[in-house]
């Protein structure tokens, strides 16, 4: 093993094993988080195989959503790798949570729509509405309550799009034609205070996501109460409406392009 050569490769040898450009690697190498094995005449850089795993790790890790700066604290200590997973496997949960959402949306069978999900607790800006008639009339709600949470200075959540909460003795006993008593829901990051910051907390739901057309949400809701019944559950909070895709557009004309979830507390 002593007689064993370490090689050292070019910086073009070792940007085309890992599957980069030069100048990359030499952005990596500048920030400190390559370290070359050895720097010769003119400045040139050479490398050696350890340099490919760590760049390979990097390509990874910046793959699953890691900054470069994230990356430059990274070490093997107990607490450094317990952190970077559990950072890790939230970002794997979002990826999820959206793959699920698309998922749901592309399904045509009612009776393969209804899972139950868990839905996360995050604060939002809150407004309540006197009543509401029709998807298009609870997104000019919600295009106001977000007005107001921008000029307020509000970060809004970049992965939970705003959601209405309908009151539940009125979905339970109504119908999708029923003028309901809403609450718009701007879901927010960082921290918050003042009037209307409530907190929406973490629940299992009953779900279901359908493409929207006009009259689609009477036939859900009431499958939606069906399948509450056939499997024994009722209502533990006021069901909520997320537009995931195409969010809560006020243009009838793009009303194909939008579909929304349906989810009750269970």
């Amino acid at each position: 093993m002593s007689n064993l050569i370490t090689q050292k490769f070019s910086i073009r040898q070792t940007a085309r094993a890992c599957g980069i450009g030069r100048t990359t690697l030499q952005r990596l190498t500048d920030c400190g988080l390559i370290k070359p094995a050895e720097i010769g005449e003119n400045n040139y850089h050479y490398y050696i195989t350890k340099n490919i795993y760590d760049i390979n790790t990097i390509k990874l890790l910046s793959e699953c959503g890691f900054t470069r700066k994230e990356l430059s604290t990274l070490d093997m200590s107990d607490s450094t790798m317990a952190s970077f997973a559990e950072e890790l496997q939230d970002k794997i949960n979002i990826l999820t949570f959206a793959m699920e959402n698309l998922r749901d949306a592309s399904l045509r069978n009612p009776e393969e729509a209804f899972r139950v999900i868990k839905l996360p607790k995050f604060l939002c800006y809150s407004e309540e509405v006197p009543e509401a008639h029709g998807f298009f009339q609870m997104s000019k709600y919600v295009e106001k309550a977000l007005s107001e949470a921008v000029s307020r200075g509000l970060q809004t959540n970049r992965y939970y799009p705003p959601f209405t909460e309908i009151d539940q003795s009125e979905f339970m006993s109504g119908n999708a034609d029923t003028h309901f008593k809403l609450r718009v829901m701007i879901p927010l990051e960082g921290k918050a205070s003042g009037s209307g910051i409530v907190t929406a907390p973490g629940v299992t739901a009953l779900s279901v996501t359908y493409k929207y057309h006009p009259g689609t949400s009477l036939v859900y809701f009431t499958l939606a109460k069906n399948e509450l019944n056939v499997r024994g559950l009722s209502p533990k909070g006021d069901p909520r409406i997320e537009a995931l895709f195409n969010p809560f557009v006020n243009d009838e004309n793009s009303q194909d392009n939008i579909a929304l979830r349906l989810s009750i507390p269970i």
